[in-house]
């Protein structure tokens, strides 16, 4: 009987070989890569041909070559490392199986940032992020970004840590590694009793061609009780802003300035923080805040004001703050002297530019504070009400605050200037010279 043989039936060697002689040369012939195993269920998208060899195959999930053999291919197939890469491989496709989806997923992944980044931006909780989410997949139903956005507290947070924060620190390490940049720092004792070291940079960033100030680290002071112990001194606050830069690799010659407030701790002639700097970075450049230095001569200069124009701006805040009451009670005296019904401000000592607004509210209001606090102090008989009364009607209390009144813009309009986000150095020193010689007087905006 006559049959045509096939490539399959020469794969088994012939059992009538000689003893002695090469199955491979009289049993089996090399076979060439046909292009229809690429189409076969088990073979397709990951078998194809080696280049100027047609005797063999290409496995590119496994970047491996093999004989071009029927039965060598599907030993691979068969395998325990090609059926792990075509398992990953195939979950990935699955999830982007076309340019569109990984557009989308993109455009998701983008939204998620933005979101993070504006609750980081102003403050706000990371606890919303739940409930914001599904806000905004009911305000916007016909989006599909909306819909799949995936958001909650702890997503959000390690976003802002992980990606937010990495990614500005890189950035901004690269920025400093090639240029020069002065160096910012100041102290906080947080609510939660927490004494931290606030270190930011001032450069100037050759992309936008600004000079920019930039956040650069946060770092707890006293980390144990050795360092408690220690206590927050300039030796330690020094070493700490010089470890912060040598831990990214950033070469210290780059700096070449220094600023901060006024206290003994960074800026006293001896053992300060300025000192070591001066030390270390010759010709470096330091610089007392000039906004601390000018409340701190206002604020020396009205020690010479009685101690009572202090002490009847608190008290009346602190008479209203806590009582609704009062304040309804307020609104009719104010209504009557035909005056606006704003609130009493609180002054602070660390908000310098509150002072003047908390004097400007007082004079405001004076007339029917006096009618209130006589009221209360008299009819009502309550203490603390007689004492307010009594400065109020006092005449040289209302001098002394139309004085204030008078005086104080002139440091609060130049603590604004030197505050500005505008190129003002050019008119720094006269609005100075003007200031100390009395003779400007004019708003600056």
């Amino acid at each position: 009987m006559m049959f045509n043989e096939s490539d399959d039936d020469i794969d088994a060697p012939s059992t009538s070989t000689p003893r002695g002689e090469s199955t491979h040369k009289l049993g089996h012939r090399t076979q060439k890569y046909r292009t229809e195993w690429e189409q076969l269920p088990g073979f397709k998208n990951w078998l194809g041909p080696v280049k100027d060899n047609i005797t063999k195959a290409y496995c590119c999930y496994c970047k491996r070559e093999m004989v071009s053999e029927i039965t060598t291919i599907k030993k691979h197939a068969a395998s325990l490392a090609h059926s792990k890469n075509v398992k990953s491989i195939t979950n990935i496709f699955k999830k982007v199986d076309d340019v569109n989806e990984v557009k989308k997923i993109n455009q998701i992944k983008r939204a998620e940032i933005l979101i993070c980044g504006f609750l980081s931006e102003h403050n706000i909780s990371f606890n919303t992020a739940d409930h914001l989410t599904q806000i905004l997949k009911k305000a916007f139903p016909d989006s599909d970004i909306a819909k799949k956005i995936v958001l909650g507290r702890t997503k959000a947070t390690k976003i802002v840590t992980n990606v937010i924060g990495k990614n500005h620190k890189e950035e901004l390490v690269q920025d400093l590694k090639n240029t020069t940049f002065s160096v910012i720092i100041d102290e906080s004792t947080d609510v939660g009793t927490l004494k931290t070291l606030c270190i930011c940079v001032r450069y100037f960033n050759p992309t936008t061609n600004k000079i920019m100030s930039r956040f650069w680290e946060l770092i707890e002071v006293f980390k144990d009780s050795d360092s408690a112990n220690e206590g927050a001194t300039a030796s330690k606050i020094y070493t700490e802003v010089i470890n912060s830069f040598r831990n990214e690799s950033i070469p210290l010659e780059n700096i070449i300035g220094f600023a901060s407030d006024g206290c003994n701790t960074m800026f006293g002639p001896w053992n300060s923080v300025a000192s070591r700097f001066k030390e270390d970075f010759p010709g470096v450049m330091v610089q007392k805040c000039i906004c601390h230095s000018l409340a701190l001569c206002a604020s020396e200069a009205c020690k010479i004001l009685p101690r009572r124009c202090e002490d009847l701006s608190r008290d009346v805040y602190n008479f209203f703050k806590t009582s609704c009451k009062r304040i309804a009670q307020f609104k009719e005296f104010q209504t009557f002297c035909d005056v606006n019904p704003h609130r009493i401000l609180r002054p602070s000592q660390t908000r310098w530019l509150s002072l003047l607004m908390v004097v400007q509210r007082i004079l405001e209001q004076w007339e029917p504070l006096k009618m209130f606090f006589r009221l209360h102090g008299f009819e009502e008989r309550v203490v603390m009400a007689e004492t307010i009364y009594n400065n109020l009607n006092d005449p040289l209390n209302f001098l002394f605050y139309n004085f204030l009144e008078w005086v104080l813009p002139k440091f609060v309009n130049l603590n604004k200037l030197f505050q500005s986000e505008k190129s003002v150095v050019a008119v720094l020193h006269i609005r100075m010279k003007e200031t100390y010689q009395g003779s400007y007087d004019k708003q600056i905006s």
